[in-house]
């Protein structure tokens, strides 16, 4: 969930209609906590999901139409300085079109390193990659107990164990595997 929906009047007014319906609905499930579970949380969700994807494509038609229209200034028989200078002015729509759209993305990723409105600055940048490496699995034992720091074996050693985990079998495979013998 983009946390940056909240700050549209539109996509707020829409919650508050949902909520109070949402709302009236509690009754119907015998505590607070299940009505929210199965009721308020799926909505939330799709209720961004579907914002989200609006948003995704008034940027896109915006971007495209922003794209046609430096197509159509390329092509127009214009006085060089006037193309320049429309070339220009489009080209930092569609920059701000962008960086409104990565910032949106980068400030849901790191919305919990941030105070209010406070702009993502180097720090935050720095905190999220020390994170990132944080996350990054650098060695593991195997199921005999050597050590696997490749990437390559590290995901081997995965497979193996979510395969005997699982019990993963697939019928092509075998039949495949058996036919070459």
């Amino acid at each position: 969930m983009n946390p940056t929906y909240m700050d549209d009047q539109h996509f707020l007014q829409t919650f508050r209609q949902h909520w109070k319906t949402w709302r009236k609905n509690a009754h119907y499930y015998p505590s607070r906590v299940m009505w929210w579970c199965r009721l308020v949380k799926r909505r939330i969700r799709l209720l961004f999901s579907r914002a989200g994807v609006e948003l995704c494509r008034e940027r896109e038609s915006m971007e495209h139409f922003y794209y046609s229209a430096l197509y159509d200034v390329l092509q127009d028989e214009r006085d060089s300085g006037d193309k320049a200078l429309a070339l220009k002015s489009l080209k930092a729509k569609i920059i701000r079109l962008n960086s409104t759209y990565y910032r949106s993305m980068w400030v849901e990723n790191a919305v919990q390193d941030r105070f209010g409105e406070e702009d993502p600055s180097l720090h935050h940048l720095m905190k999220e990659r020390k994170r990132q490496v944080q996350r990054t699995v650098h060695m593991i034992h195997d199921k005999n107990g050597s050590p696997q720091t490749s990437s390559l074996d590290i995901l081997r050693v995965f497979e193996e164990h979510f395969k005997s985990t699982y019990n993963y079998t697939c019928e092509w495979r075998v039949h495949e595997a058996s036919n070459g013998l």
